[in-house]
């Protein structure tokens, strides 16, 4: 174990604090070094019950999803940075993309109380094979709220899960501080796209004024009574 008060699993280092802010909070992660490959921390590891505590609120979940039309229950318990909890499951719709997921119940909840900074989300369902991911919705309203907290992906075989960050989910995303940035206005890109239109039209011009008289002059040469001035436009052009 090293000796600067860290706990490490596999690799993965933890720096830690004794006095939990929950009951359930043994240790309180303050500061996570993230590995390129997700990992796995089990039951008994050191370190993680408040984890696990949080993943088994998900699961508590399950049975109140309302899912008749996909048979696909998902469970979510988000753990804002002052120590609340609240839950989530999927709600289902007749008409279909009025759905609502598990993930967005919890944080729309949160929300909705006045919480706007979290410290981690742990999503479940009743896949036995895989770890659940959250949608691309549900990442995209993670990332609103910030991209370095955690979110728990677990699994019905035994207690393990994986954590990522929301960075790792939604790399290079789009989030508030883009509205911030300096923008340009809309008179700047028509004019912008009125002279690039104007620069096209001239060569356009130029172009066919080249091509009239090229023929013009070729008719003078291949026809010997017809007399034409080539600085004289046909029809449609006008003379330069």
């Amino acid at each position: 174990m090293p000796s600067n008060g860290s706990r490490e699993f596999d690799g993965w280092c933890m720096e830690v604090e004794e006095d939990g802010m929950l009951p359930f909070l043994d240790v309180l992660i303050k500061e996570t070094r993230w590995l390129n490959e997700p990992f796995c921390l089990q039951e008994n590891s050191e370190g993680n019950k408040w984890v696990l505590e949080l993943i088994q609120l998900s699961r508590d979940m399950l049975k109140k999803s309302y899912s008749p039309y996909s048979k696909f229950p998902v469970g979510a318990a988000l753990l804002t940075t002052d120590g609340t909890i609240y839950t989530g499951c999927n709600v289902e719709n007749a008409c279909y993309n009025l759905g609502i997921c598990a993930e967005r119940t919890a944080i729309f909840k949160a929300v909705s109380e006045g919480h706007h900074s979290f410290k981690a989300i742990a999503v479940a369902a009743d896949v036995s094979d895989d770890f659940i991911s959250p949608c691309g919705a549900c990442r995209q309203v993670m990332r609103e709220f910030g991209t370095e907290w955690t979110v728990f992906l677990t699994a019905r075989h035994g207690s393990s899960y994986r954590a990522y960050s929301v960075e790792e989910l939604l790399p290079m995303s789009f989030g508030p501080h883009h509205l911030k940035q300096n923008k340009i206005s809309p008179g700047s890109i028509v004019a912008e796209h009125n002279q690039s239109h104007a620069c096209t039209l001239t060569h356009v011009i130029t172009l066919s004024e080249e091509r009239w008289r090229t023929e013009w002059t070729n008719a003078d040469v291949q026809n010997k009574d017809l007399i034409r001035d080539p600085n004289i436009a046909p029809p449609g052009f006008d003379s330069p």
